[in-house]
């Protein structure tokens, strides 16, 4: 089976999803032709996604816009570090804590709606020839 793109995008986590996003989005006049692969699957990209939580600021969202802030577990307002020695650090911030696994299928999903295709396989191997790259994935 040969799988012909301009684009291949390899992993669907914060990079890979908004990436994979932009370049649909923004090139949406040149049929630009860009897939998108995950190794975890269903089941798993949750789990992994969701070992820590992501804090992000609001002015993360003006610069990623189109992408809005959904899936929000909490408002930020403030930080405070907490040092040795009773030091405290405070600061003012305006954000969010986001479900980083919904934030990212989300990112995915939107990449789908304009077109965009999304595999569940590994990247097994990759090799140049001349202006081509060819890789090797699990699923054959």
């Amino acid at each position: 089976m040969t799988i012909e793109c301009d684009v291949l995008v390899v992993g669907a986590g914060p990079a890979g999803a908004s990436a994979a996003f932009f370049l649909k989005h923004l090139a949406q006049d040149i049929n630009l032709e860009v897939k998108l692969i995950e190794r975890l699957t269903e089941k798993k990209y949750p789990s992994y996604h969701d070992m820590c939580g992501e804090a992000v600021s609001e002015e993360l969202f003006n610069d990623i816009s189109p992408i809005t802030p959904q899936y929000i577990v909490e408002k930020i307002r403030r930080l405070i570090e907490y040092w040795p020695g009773d030091i405290e650090i405070e600061t003012p911030m305006k954000g969010y804590v986001i479900d980083r696994p919904k934030f990212f299928r989300d990112v995915v999903e939107k990449y789908k709606d304009f077109g965009g295709e999304y595999t569940n396989c590994s990247l097994i191997d990759f090799m140049e020839e001349g202006y081509r790259i060819k890789v090797k994935l699990s699923d054959g």
